[in-house]
């Protein structure tokens, strides 16, 4: 035998000796050098029988070769044989399976030539764009006659059968291409191969892809052509021309395929318009333009939604009117059943047929923005349902009142969260919804108001963070959020609310620093943080609001020192930094320059050092609270011109501090002061005479000092006092009989002063007001002038829950408090006391 080699058209070359063995198992095994199934003993012998090897082999003519040609002198039976023993111990499949298997691999490319006008071995140039192969050794040529049309990738034995022709069909594993040529070997005998010279195919199944690049044409479009040319071919048409396959053939498709694609997207969406459109025909709507969220609620006949389009089918006037009242109406009506409105207040016109909607609420001409109800085409432009005893939700179709200019909903029961859509009424002016039950977060599409002026939304449930896009609001004038359950930082955002007047964000749990950005408010006249936990410094640029009147910062954990910058705050009414705990050093002597300032609260903090002089320039204030400090030194006699001015001081409370030395008898200036508390103090000598020029006095607290000398007779002067204690001191002498004509006193308390003697004077009788007395611990005697049990006195052993007072009021008395509300406390020893009130108290020997 004679080896053979292969050579660029696919035939094989007499250069040496092989056995039929070698050429089987040279094509059972592919270009990866992976076995293939083995065929049988049998068909091997068979196949050696028929092949003559006495020589040197000839190609064959294509003319007198069969339809599957190996390169060698193997007829068409030897040939089948040979299919028949690749297949055998393959399993058997359906002629379905088969013609499925035939689909050509989606990058599959071909060639086919006529019959008639191609030469038996003509090579053809691989066409641009068809992969370029390496080339490959033992690898065997195989070709298959139209139309019966397989692919490369197609890798599945396929068993014979009766009714299969398996020399018809493509050979899973043959290759026809080398050195960028391919080689169509047409079919020009009867038989097997097809009828009439029918062209055959060649494809390479060595490619695990296909073959090609993304630029070649599909399997698929090459198969139509295919096909179609062959039927033409088979019904005797025009003989089969050679057509090479272009690229613009691949991209006339694929824009087809895109043109496909964008109509069944199209008709898609027309199909759900009509759906839609079919449903909201079915609701049998009055009405359009609705959003799609309140469609869905009117699929619910019981909904607040479904109530109120039922009652707007029902007004006499619905034909004529035009949508934007339909909408109007449907708004209001599905409020009106959203807020229980069956359970208001006052109902006045609601869902009334007979009456405009512009009349379904009060006018109050002294609105803040001094609006009617609806402008002059009929919309409505307020809302103003205040102390209605509104329960209920907010319902999202408020927004389609697209005309609203302010909306008032405070003092009511509502729940739940603030509609986001709400941000959709852009003319929007003011928004109060203060003093309900509203929980969840502030919707950030409130940040999308820009024509709002006021905003309150204290006093609810609100969480969450305070949204940062409030500084869109550039028109704000009002922003007030207290008493809610916010966190958070304060955003620095909120300095480009350039109109902002009022900033309340008191009573939350507001944390981090303080913004400094704050001092950017120069519009800013009230500015309360109050009960957050912000724990920082007072920032210096705090100086910079020249318009402020109002600043509370109590309760915030402040720290560090009062700057002197405070003293630029010239329009400054209210200061209140109580409460923080933090505040040290010493206050700063701008102070003064206050002059506007009324209420001043400085109590609960570490501040030392002495008073300044410069606290006598505060001439207007009514309120003066420096208590619970650390203040030291003398108190300075400018005290005295403290709220000379307008309506005078009214509260001077200093106690808690180490104020030494006297009480300085300026004090006596301040005729219209109600409150005097200095307890807690180091103060020493005698009460001054001029306590009795404060004849509007009501509390006059010395206790815990180191007084000495009489308790003034002058004290009879101050005939509003209610309450004199004086514990606690060391004063002496007799009880001044004065005392018995403070007709409005209620308290006396003169304990722990071992100096007083003398007897209890029997002036005191006619103090009818007189309630709680206490001089243990004292050197008086004789006898209590009066019984205060006319008042009656509550003891542990009573079960009275509450005793009215003169003022209407009612007091709950507790039972380990059993002389809470009238009592006497003496020394019976010294004091003899016949009333049910009295009370013995030892001597406790201080």
């Amino acid at each position: 035998m004679e080896k053979r080699s292969r050579v660029g058209g696919g035939q094989l070359k007499e250069n040496a000796s092989t056995t039929v063995e070698e050429e089987v198992a040279a094509r059972m095994e592919d270009d990866n050098g992976i076995s293939k199934p083995t065929p049988s003993p049998r068909v091997v012998e068979e196949a050696k029988g028929d092949v003559h090897d006495d020589g040197p082999r000839e190609v064959p003519d294509q003319s007198t070769h069969g339809a599957f040609s190996v390169g060698s002198n193997v007829d068409g039976a030897t040939t089948a044989k040979l299919q028949r023993g690749l297949h055998q111990d393959r399993p058997q499949t359906t002629i379905a399976e088969k013609e499925a298997r035939l689909l050509p691999h989606p990058r599959q490319t071909y060639q086919y030539l006529n019959s008639s006008t191609a030469s038996p071995t003509k090579k053809t140039k691989t066409p641009k764009g068809l992969r370029k192969e390496p080339p490959r050794s033992s690898t065997l040529a195989c070709a298959t006659t139209l139309p019966s049309v397989g692919y490369k990738g197609l890798r599945q034995p396929r068993a014979p059968t009766d009714k299969f022709d398996a020399s018809n069909s493509l050979a899973s594993n043959a290759v026809a291409t080398e050195e960028d040529e391919v080689h169509v070997t047409p079919n020009t005998m009867g038989g097997s191969g097809g009828d009439n010279g029918s062209p055959t195919l060649v494809v390479d199944p060595d490619d695990p892809e296909g073959g090609g690049n993304d630029e070649n044409i599909t399997g698929f479009m090459a198969t139509a052509h295919l096909v179609e040319e062959v039927e033409q071919q088979q019904q005797g048409s025009a003989p089969i021309e050679a057509r090479p396959i272009r690229r613009w053939d691949y991209l006339r498709n694929r824009t087809v395929l895109t043109v496909i694609t964008f109509l069944i997207v199209a008709m898609v969406a027309v199909v759900i318009a009509l759906v839609v459109v079919r449903q909201s025909r079915n609701l049998d709507l009055v009405i359009s333009g609705l959003p799609d969220y309140t469609i869905d609620s009117l699929r619910d006949p019981a909904s607040h939604q479904g109530q109120a389009h039922e009652w707007l089918k029902g007004h006499p006037d619905i034909e004529n009117m035009p949508e934007w009242r339909k909408i109007q109406l449907f708004s209001m009506a599905v409020f009106f059943y959203a807020t229980k409105g069956q359970h208001w207040r006052r109902k006045e016109n609601w869902l009334s047929y007979d009456a405009h909607e512009c009349r379904w609420q009060q006018y109050y001409p002294e609105n803040q923005f001094s609006l009617s109800n609806c402008n002059d085409e009929g919309a409505l432009q307020r809302l103003h349902l205040d102390y209605w005893n509104l329960k209920g939700t907010i319902p999202r179709e408020l927004s389609l009142l697209g005309s609203l200019k302010i909306i008032y909903l405070h003092e009511n029961r509502l729940f739940s969260s603030i509609p986001s859509d709400i941000g959709r009424i852009s003319s929007l002016l003011g928004l109060a919804l203060q003093n309900n039950e509203l929980s969840g977060s502030i919707p950030t599409e409130i940040g999308s108001l820009p024509q709002l002026l006021y905003l309150r939304m204290e006093k609810n449930q609100l969480s969450g963070t305070l949204p940062r896009n409030i500084g869109s609001l550039s028109h704000l004038q009002l922003l007030q959020i207290s008493d809610n359950l916010l966190g958070g930082n304060i955003p620095s955002h909120l300095q480009h609310l350039t109109s902002l007047e009022t900033l309340l964000l008191n009573d939350n749990i507001l944390s981090g620093p303080l913004p400094t950005e704050l001092g950017l408010l120069r519009a800013i006249t009230e500015l309360d943080l109050s009960g957050n936990l912000l724990g920082s410094t007072i920032f210096t640029e705090l100086g910079g609001l020249q318009r402020l009147t109002d600043l509370d910062l109590s309760s915030t954990l402040l720290n560090g020192t009062l700057p002197s910058e405070i003293g630029k705050l010239s329009w400054l009414v209210q200061l209140d930094l109580t409460g923080n705990n933090h505040l040290t050093g010493t206050l700063p002597e701008q102070i003064g320059m206050l002059a506007r300032l009324r209420s001043f609260n400085l109590s609960n903090h570490g501040f030392t050092g002495s008073i300044p002089s410069t606290i006598g320039l505060l001439s207007r204030v009514s309120s003066l609270d420096l208590s619970s400090n650390r203040f030291s030194g003398s108190l300075p006699s400018e005290i005295g011109r403290v709220g000379i001015f307008d309506r005078g001081l009214f509260y001077l409370l200093l106690g808690g501090n180490s104020l030494v030395n006297r009480i300085p008898s300026e004090l006596g200036k301040l005729t219209d002061l109600h409150t005097l508390e200095l307890s807690w103090n180091n103060f020493s000598k005698n009460i001054p005479h001029e306590i009795g020029a404060l004849t509007g006095l009501k509390s006059l607290d010395l206790q815990d000092h180191s007084l000495t000398g009489r308790i003034p007779s002058t004290i009879g002067l101050c005939e509003s006092l209610e309450d004199l204690i004086l514990t606690g001191n060391s004063l002496a002498g007799p009880l001044p009989s004065e005392l018995g004509v403070l007709g409005k006193m209620r308290t006396l308390y003169l304990s722990r002063n071992r100096n007083l003697s003398g007897t209890v004077p029997t002036e005191l009788n006619q103090a009818a007001n007189l309630r709680h007395i206490s001089l243990h611990d004292t050197q008086l005697s004789g006898t209590i002038p009066f019984c205060p049990s006319r008042r009656r006195l509550a003891t542990a052993s009573e079960s009275l829950p509450e005793y009215p007072d003169d003022d209407g009021l009612h007091y709950v008395v507790l039972p380990e408090l059993p002389y809470l509300y009238a009592f006497v406390q003496v020394d019976c020893q010294r004091v003899s006391c016949n009333c049910s009130s009295c009370f013995c108290v030892p001597d406790s020997g201080f």
